[in-house]
Protein backbone atom coordinates (compact mmCIF):
# COMPACT_ATOMS: atom_id res chain seq x y z
CA UNK A 1 0.00 0.00 0.00
CA UNK A 2 1.63 3.60 -0.57
CA UNK A 3 2.25 5.38 2.17
CA UNK A 4 0.06 8.16 3.98
CA UNK A 5 2.71 10.64 2.66
CA UNK A 6 2.40 9.65 -0.86
CA UNK A 7 -1.57 10.67 -0.62
CA UNK A 8 -1.10 13.99 0.86
CA UNK A 9 1.57 15.04 -2.24
CA UNK A 10 -1.13 13.49 -4.28
CA UNK A 11 -3.88 15.14 -4.06
CA UNK A 12 -2.86 18.61 -3.91
CA UNK A 13 -2.45 18.04 -7.37
CA UNK A 14 -5.14 15.83 -8.37
CA UNK A 15 -7.61 18.41 -9.32
CA UNK A 16 -5.09 20.40 -12.25
CA UNK A 17 -6.24 17.10 -13.61
CA UNK A 18 -9.67 18.09 -13.84
CA UNK A 19 -8.82 20.71 -16.59
CA UNK A 20 -6.85 18.53 -18.93
CA UNK A 21 -8.51 16.92 -21.91
CA UNK A 22 -7.17 13.79 -21.82
CA UNK A 23 -8.70 13.27 -18.63
CA UNK A 24 -11.85 14.26 -19.20
CA UNK A 25 -12.19 12.08 -22.65
CA UNK A 26 -10.75 9.40 -20.20
CA UNK A 27 -13.77 9.89 -17.82
CA UNK A 28 -16.37 10.24 -20.78
CA UNK A 29 -14.97 6.99 -22.31
CA UNK A 30 -15.77 5.32 -18.33
CA UNK A 31 -19.30 6.69 -18.57
CA UNK A 32 -19.62 5.55 -22.12
CA UNK A 33 -18.76 1.58 -21.57
CA UNK A 34 -20.99 2.00 -18.03
CA UNK A 35 -24.11 3.10 -20.22
CA UNK A 36 -25.74 4.72 -17.00
CA UNK A 37 -29.08 4.73 -17.24
CA UNK A 38 -31.31 7.66 -14.65
CA UNK A 39 -31.87 6.03 -10.87
CA UNK A 40 -29.08 3.75 -11.32
CA UNK A 41 -26.74 2.89 -8.33
CA UNK A 42 -22.78 3.04 -8.66
CA UNK A 43 -20.49 2.84 -5.89
CA UNK A 44 -17.43 4.82 -6.59
CA UNK A 45 -14.86 2.92 -4.90
CA UNK A 46 -11.65 5.04 -4.40
CA UNK A 47 -13.41 7.94 -5.51
CA UNK A 48 -10.85 10.75 -5.32
CA UNK A 49 -11.87 14.67 -5.13
CA UNK A 50 -15.32 12.84 -6.83
CA UNK A 51 -14.65 13.64 -10.64
CA UNK A 52 -16.09 10.95 -11.92
CA UNK A 53 -18.89 10.51 -9.54
CA UNK A 54 -20.21 14.11 -9.86
CA UNK A 55 -20.36 13.46 -13.54
CA UNK A 56 -21.90 9.98 -13.05
CA UNK A 57 -24.79 12.14 -10.91
CA UNK A 58 -25.48 14.24 -13.79
CA UNK A 59 -26.55 12.29 -15.42
CA UNK A 60 -29.02 10.63 -12.94
CA UNK A 61 -27.57 8.09 -11.54
CA UNK A 62 -27.16 7.50 -7.66
CA UNK A 63 -23.71 7.46 -6.70
CA UNK A 64 -21.87 6.82 -3.31
CA UNK A 65 -18.38 7.80 -3.79
CA UNK A 66 -15.83 5.85 -0.98
CA UNK A 67 -12.81 7.15 -0.39
CA UNK A 68 -9.87 5.90 1.75
CA UNK A 69 -7.81 9.13 2.33
CA UNK A 70 -9.90 11.56 4.08
CA UNK A 71 -8.60 14.99 2.03
CA UNK A 72 -9.14 13.41 -1.39
CA UNK A 73 -12.95 13.19 -0.69
CA UNK A 74 -13.77 17.06 -1.04
CA UNK A 75 -16.37 16.44 -3.53
CA UNK A 76 -17.61 12.60 -3.18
Amino acid sequence: MLSKKFWEKYFKTYDVLNVLIPYQELLDTIIDKLKVKPGEKILDAGSGTGNLAIKLEMLGAQVTGVEYFKKGNKNS
